[in-house]
């Protein structure tokens, strides 16, 4: 894959640019600011353009809207060059759905839709932390690993035999054995929730469910292992 912006020199202020498409209907343009960040700009009459409110949040990506007396830019600047590929491909989605758009609101409107659609994808908004039942769960899984596993089977064996990230059914399978390590809140019914029959299928001859309650600090309102009880004994299903 040709990648557009190598070409293009670094320039000192602004942006440096160069045409997508000298066939294309509208204007529009490959660039490089100064800090060697790759953008790509719709050139319109600035009552054409989106406004600045209807704009969504890309990962990654800057979108915003650079004015020059009546005419202005619809911007977008990458971050990270490195992510280049992906940003060429949305680029040239923009400018596909464009091809026959003479018009500069209309364009602007479908450019404003494909964006909304790239949205799912390179969403912007990510959690800072875990959902409360993901911390449960891998609070669960490191205190069966290190008050079960461990002890008996060593840290390198037990670790290696951790599947959990991996999305396997079961969350640890060491030796002929599978374990599925489920979390419940104390004070709650005693009820675990099996999430699909393949994590009690166990691939391997024997397979052991163990549960942990798991309490919140009052103080914090957020999991402890210090407040989880411990003394769990593996049932085999």
């Amino acid at each position: 894959m040709n990648n557009p912006w190598a070409a293009i020199e670094k320039p000192a202020s602004d942006l440096n640019v160069r045409l997508v498409d000298e066939t294309h209907p509208l204007k529009l343009f490959w660039g490089v600011d100064p800090k060697n960040r790759y953008s790509f700009a719709y050139d319109a009459d600035v009552g054409a353009l989106p406004t600045k409110r209807s704009l969504p949040n890309l990962s990654e990506i800057d979108l915003y809207i650079a004015q020059q007396g009546s005419r202005g830019n619809l911007v977008l600047l990458l971050q990270n060059n490195s992510n280049w590929e992906i940003f060429h491909a949305l680029c040239l989605d923009l400018a596909r759905s464009t091809a026959t758009v003479k018009d500069e609101a209309t364009a602007s409107g479908i450019i404003l839709r494909r964006l909304l659609r790239w949205q799912e994808l390179l969403k912007k908004s990510r959690p800072e932390i875990l959902p409360l039942e993901e911390i449960k769960g891998l609070l669960g899984e490191l205190l069966f690993l290190k008050n079960v596993l461990a002890p008996s089977f060593g840290w390198h064996n037990s670790i290696t035999a951790w599947r959990g990230p991996e999305g396997s059914p079961q969350d640890f399978s060491i030796n002929e054995s599978t374990f599925e390590v489920k979390c419940q809140s104390g004070g709650s019914r005693p009820v675990v929730r099996i999430n699909s029959a393949e994590q009690l299928c166990q691939l391997l001859p024997v397979g052991y469910l163990a549960v942990y309650t798991l309490a919140r600090q009052a103080d914090t309102e957020s999991c402890s292992a210090a407040n989880c009880g411990v003394s769990v004994d593996p049932q085999r299903w």
